[in-house]
C-alpha cells in the first residue's frame, strides 16, 4: 500500500512539475482561462497546454476573429451529444486522409466562403445529397 502510495505521489508531481503553473500564464491567458483557475492545478498537463496555446491566440485575435470564434463555441454548444460524436468522426476521417487531400480540401473550402451566400447553400445542399444526409 505504501509503494502505491509513493508511486502515486511520485507521478503527480512529476505531472505537476510538467504543467504550466497558473502562475506563468500572462494577464491576457489568465483572463480568458478565469473560469479554469480553482481546478487548474488538476488538469492534466497535455490539457493545460492546448488551453494556454488556446488562450494566447483568443487574447492576440481582433474583434472578428474573437466574434467568429464566439459563434461556432456557441454553434458547438448547442449541439446533441450524437452531432458532436458525428462531426468528431468525420473530423477524425479527415485528419486519417493524406496531406496533400487535405490541403485540397481546405483550398476548396476557401474558395466556397467566396461565393455568394445562395451559392454556398446551393454547393452545401449538393454535398450533403451526394452524401446521403
Amino acid at each position: 500500500m505504501i509503494r502505491f502510495l509513493l508511486i502515486f505521489f511520485c507521478i503527480g508531481v512529476h505531472s505537476l512539475a510538467n504543467g504550466v503553473s497558473w502562475g506563468s500564464l500572462t494577464s491576457i491567458q489568465q483572463e480568458v482561462l478565469v473560469d479554469y483557475r480553482s481546478v487548474w492545478h488538476l488538469i492534466p498537463a497535455e490539457e493545460q497546454s492546448v488551453l494556454e496555446a488556446g488562450a494566447f491566440r483568443i487574447g492576440k485575435a481582433d474583434q472578428n476573429s474573437l466574434k467568429v470564434f464566439q459563434d461556432a463555441y456557441e454553434k458547438w454548444v448547442r449541439l446533441s451529444s450524437g452531432e458532436r460524436e458525428e462531426l468528431r468522426s468525420r473530423w477524425d476521417a479527415f485528419m486519417k486522409l493524406p496531406l496533400d487531400e487535405r490541403r485540397r480540401i481546405k483550398m476548396g473550402l476557401r474558395q466556397l466562403k467566396k461565393l455568394p451566400r445562395e451559392k454556398r447553400e446551393f454547393m452545401r445542399s449538393l454535398i450533403l445529397r451526394q452524401e446521403g444526409l
